[in-house]
């Protein structure tokens, strides 16, 4: 045997014959009482006075680019960690790769001119 569902507790709810109102339910039985739906409240924008002083110095950014713009400095310092941390990886890899080619250089120089001399 199934027991039948639970009322719903006393309370406003949409109509049940579709009106565009809420009808009141004591708990046992719709009453004639209506209401009309309520407004949703709209939640508009505080708007505050004038543009915020930026929090961090141009000026302080644009000299760690400068200097240390390979390590990303200036961008981690205005605080783009991603374009930063792209920024750090290429700077290493491609000081990596200069010091890779200039060792090269200067071990295949003297190379070249042993080679030349031991022809001869």
């Amino acid at each position: 045997m199934t027991l039948p569902p639970p009322l719903p507790p006393p309370g406003w709810y949409p109509d049940p014959n579709g009106a565009p109102a809420q009808r009141y339910f004591d708990g046992s039985n719709w009453t004639d009482q209506l209401a009309p739906l309520s407004m949703p409240m709209v939640a508009y924008p505080v708007i505050q006075g004038g543009p915020m002083p930026p929090s961090k110095s141009a000026v302080a950014a644009g000299l760690l680019q400068i200097f240390f713009g390979t390590f990303g400095a200036g961008r981690f310092y205005i605080g783009t960690t991603g374009t930063a941390v792209t920024q750090l990886v290429l700077g290493l890899t491609g000081l990596f790769f200069t010091l890779f080619c200039l060792i090269g250089i200067v071990l295949l120089v003297p190379l070249w001119i042993w080679t030349l001399w031991r022809e001869s």
